[in-house]
C-alpha cells in the first residue's frame, strides 16, 4: 500500500433526534474550544482541500420570545455533485426545521407564562459547526463535519446535541463508518479503548453507563484520529459535558521508495515519508525552490514563508495551520516538523492544495512528480 493511501476512507452521516420539552428537534452541534477543530464564536472561517471547500450560510433571527443564531455549513467542490447538493439541502433543512420548532415552542411558552403569571425566559438556539478535511492523493480526500446545536428553553441550563458527517469524496461519494475504518471487529476495538479511557477517570461517567458503540455512532476525523462522540447525559452527567474519546486511525506502512521529482527532474535525497498521523510528508525547500518559490525563514516565529509572484504561503513548525495569501488558515492533517537530517518536512498536500501544483504518480507507485 502506498503512503498516499495511508488509511481507508469511510463514512457516517446520521440524524440524531433531540427531545426537548414537548418538541422533537433534529439537531446539529458545536466543537469544544480546546480541540484543534474548534468552532468559532462567530461564523466559522472557510476551510478547503484540493477541491472541497466549506463556507458558511448565516441565519440570525430574533423576536420577543427567542433568539436564533445559525451557522450552516455549505459544501462545494465535491466530485459527486448530486451527493453534494443533497447534503447541502439536508444541512439547511435540518437547521430550518429546528428553528421553526423552537420558534413555535417559544411563542407557546411565552403565551402560557402570560396566562399563568409566571416568569418567562427568552429561548435561545445556536448552531455552530467545525470542519476538517484530509487528502488521499490517489483519491479525492474526505470531509468531516461536526455540528453542535445548543438550545435553551428555560431552567438551569440548556441542552446540546451533536451530529457528525464523514464523507469520502470519490466519483461516487460514500459515507465513512467506524466499521470501514477499523474493520468488521470495529465494535470490540473501539469499545476496548473507550472503556480504558473511562476507567482512567471513572468519576466523570455513569456507572455502567457505557454499553458499547453503535453502528451509527457519531464521530469525526481530526489530525489522524477518530473522535467518538456521545450526547450529554448519554453516558455521563451534565457536568461532564459532551464526552469524546480519541482513537488513532489505522496506518499503513510507509513506502520509503517513493521518490519526488519536479517537472520530471529528480531531486537528490527527496523521498516521501509518513508522519505520526499517517500523512504523506516531504522536505519543503528542494521541491519549492524547483517550482520557482523563494523561501524566507523567520527565526523568531519558527515560520517559513514561500513567495512566488503574488502567491504567498507560510508554514510554522509544530503547527497544523497553513496560511495562504488572505485566506483563512487551513489544516492539512499534520504539522511541519524537522526530519532526522534537520530538514523542514511538510504534508505533500501543501504543494497540491496550497501551492496548486499537480501531482502525477508513476504506474509502479514508486515516484510522484510535482508540476507547476
Amino acid at each position: 500500500m502506498n503512503i498516499h493511501t495511508h488509511y481507508r476512507r469511510v463514512s457516517s452521516t446520521r440524524m440524531l433526534l433531540l427531545s426537548l420539552a414537548a418538541a422533537s428537534l433534529i439537531g446539529s452541534s458545536v466543537v469544544p474550544a480546546q480541540n484543534a477543530m474548534a468552532a468559532a464564536p462567530t461564523a466559522p472561517a472557510s476551510v478547503s482541500s484540493t477541491a472541497i471547500k466549506v463556507s458558511t450560510k448565516s441565519i440570525i433571527r430574533t423576536g420577543d420570545a427567542y433568539k436564533a443564531v445559525l451557522y450552516i455549513p455549505v459544501i462545494s467542490g465535491m466530485t459527486d455533485a448530486g451527493y453534494q447538493q443533497k447534503l447541502n439541502q439536508t444541512l439547511e433543512n435540518n437547521a430550518l426545521k429546528t428553528l421553526n420548532v423552537i420558534r413555535k415552542q417559544a411563542a407557546d411558552d411565552l403565551a402560557q407564562s402570560k396566562k399563568g403569571g409566571y416568569p418567562f425566559h427568552k429561548h435561545e438556539l445556536k448552531l455552530q459547526f467545525a470542519a476538517n478535511k484530509g487528502s488521499s492523493l490517489s483519491e479525492g480526500g474526505f470531509i468531516s463535519l461536526k455540528l453542535h446545536t445548543y438550545m435553551y428553553t428555560g431552567g438551569a441550563h440548556g441542552i446540546s446535541n451533536i451530529e457528525t458527517y464523514n464523507i469520502a469524496n470519490g466519483k461516487k461519494a460514500s459515507d465513512i463508518t467506524l466499521k470501514s475504518i477499523f474493520g468488521s471487529s470495529y465494535a470490540s476495538i473501539v469499545d476496548k479503548e473507550i472503556r480504558q479511557q473511562i476507567k482512567a477517570k471513572p468519576e466523570l461517567y455513569f456507572e455502567d453507563g457505557f454499553t458499547g458503540v453503535k453502528a451509527n455512532q457519531p464521530f469525526y476525523i481530526q489530525n489522524g484520529s477518530v473522535q467518538v462522540v456521545f450526547q450529554p447525559y448519554e453516558i455521563a452527567p451534565y457536568a461532564t459535558g459532551i464526552p469524546e474519546f480519541k482513537l488513532s486511525l489505522p496506518k499503513a506502512d510507509p513506502d520509503p521508495s517513493m521518490k519526488v521529482t519536479v517537472n520530471g527532474k529528480a531531486l537528490d535525497g527527496i523521498t516521501v515519508t509518513q508522519s505520526k498521523e499517517g500523512i504523506a510528508m516531504i522536505p519543503v525547500r528542494g521541491p519549492a525552490e524547483a517550482l520557482g518559490y523563494q523561501l524566507k525563514w523567520n527565526t523568531a516565529k519558527n515560520t517559513l514563508e514561500l513567495q512566488k509572484g503574488d502567491s504567498w504561503t507560510s508554514v510554522t513548525i509544530d503547527s497544523d495551520s497553513y496560511s495562504s495569501n488572505n485566506s483563512a488558515p487551513v489544516s492539512l492533517g499534520s504539522a511541519p516538523v524537522l526530519d532526522k537530517q534537520g530538514r523542514l518536512t511538510v504534508p505533500l498536500a501543501l504543494f497540491t492544495e496550497m501551492l496548486k501544483a499537480k501531482a502525477e504518480y508513476s504506474s509502479s507507485g514508486d515516484k510522484v512528480d510535482l508540476q507547476a
